[in-house]
């Protein structure tokens, strides 16, 4: 796990647009983001902010919650995503 928080979230950014590719979705249905954050300060907003701007290219980013903490489970995990997105219903599911 990388020690800085920039190196971490860029690593969570990335885990997420695995995980919405793996389930058949894209960063543009993610409709909600909660966001912990160990030590939160306002740079680190910056940096989140950047990156979800990045990531939401020509969309606007979805509604973010971001919740700081004192600390994560794993020892020097400074920030963890969750989000929730939005998929057409298939054919399959419909009925």
């Amino acid at each position: 796990m990388p020690a800085e928080f920039a190196d971490q979230l860029t690593r969570c950014m990335k885990n997420l647009e695995y995980a919405l590719t793996v389930g058949g979705a894209r960063f543009d249905q993610v409709a909600k983001l909660t966001m912990l954050v160990v030590d939160h300060i306002e740079a680190r907003l910056a940096l989140i902010s950047a990156a979800l701007a990045k990531a939401a290219g020509n969309n606007p980013a979805p509604a973010c919650t971001l919740i700081p903490v004192p600390r994560l489970a794993p020892e020097g995990m400074l920030i963890e995503i969750d989000a929730a997105a939005c998929l057409p219903a298939s054919e399959e599911h419909a009925a």
